[in-house]
């Protein structure tokens, strides 16, 4: 079983040179999708410092998702620097954990209607470190990029791009928000592969286990101090037990594994258990 730590697989050379995308990569699981040394090599637009650190080439973006001409004007970026070059696209941003912390324990007609806002929809967060525009995003942000995105990839007739998801899409999860959210990924991934095959595009969603961040770290913080929460539906008691479970290189070695698969169109319109993956392609998380 290969861990793939020293950026020397086969896989990791058939990256180099590859371009992509990643949305909200300043933070939590989009900022180690690449500084990973299985990574090294590739060219990434919008990201975080890190990713130039780790040998690849970073071009950090600006880009509010819920302004069109700002997402038209990332595209036209990578069509003028990369020379529309565009073979992976990664996406990734949410930032509503925190509001579903909030409201855990109220059913959704308590909750206020703010956090669909919250969970969904389109917002702007600027990292005070990185000084870097988070894309905030479920539905309209993933969609915006993949009919960008899309519209590069048909002209060389290939790419992947990859939908960030999770159980929660299936499982009766935090709240009604997140749930509804995630299907609606899943089911853009399934519905938007069907048009992509013909030009040898594919696109899956991915489901991370609980995955460890600065904002699961919070999370885990309000379970000491909230007895509530261990008499809630076996779903949040999964989360609690296993809330430190997945590095979250574990989910970027995941993507490496898919974007280097050459059957990867057998997977397209598919939605992806990152466990699954791990025994398919034979890779660990970073502890094993």
């Amino acid at each position: 079983m290969a861990t793939y730590q020293n950026g020397t697989s086969t896989r990791s050379k058939r990256l180099k040179g590859k371009v992509c995308l990643v949305t909200g990569a300043s933070r939590g699981l989009g900022r180690t999708f690449y500084p990973d040394p299985e990574c090294s090599g590739g060219s990434l637009c919008e990201t975080a410092k890190a990713i130039d650190d780790a040998g690849g080439i970073c071009y950090p973006v600006k880009c509010d998702h819920s302004q069109d001409e700002d997402v038209k004007r990332l595209f036209e970026r990578i069509t003028l620097e990369q020379h529309g070059r565009l073979d992976i696209v990664v996406n990734n941003a949410f930032s509503g954990i925190r509001a579903i912390i909030d409201n855990l324990l109220f059913p959704f007609w308590e909750q206020p209607l703010s956090l669909w806002d919250n969970v969904n929809d389109v917002g702007l967060r600027i990292s005070n470190n990185v000084k870097f525009l988070k894309i905030v995003n479920c539905c309209r942000g993933y969609y915006t990029t993949t009919w960008h995105a899309a519209r590069l990839m048909i002209v060389r007739s290939k790419g992947l791009i990859v939908n960030v998801s999770s159980g929660a899409a299936l499982d009766i999860a935090c709240n009604a928000s997140l749930g509804i959210g995630k299907a609606a990924v899943d089911r853009m991934a399934t519905t938007c592969a069907r048009d992509l095959k013909q030009f040898n595009i594919a696109m899956v969603s991915i489901w991370p286990g609980i995955v460890r961040t600065e904002v699961t770290a919070h999370f885990e913080k309000s379970l000491d101090c909230t007895k509530e929460l261990k008499e809630m539906s076996a779903y949040s008691t999964q989360i609690i037990s296993k809330i430190k479970q997945e590095d979250p290189q574990f989910t970027g070695r995941a993507i490496v594994a898919l974007a280097t698969d050459e059957t990867i169109l057998n997977k397209s319109g598919r939605i992806l258990d990152i466990s699954d993956l791990a025994r398919e392609y034979g890779f660990t998380d970073v502890d094993g």
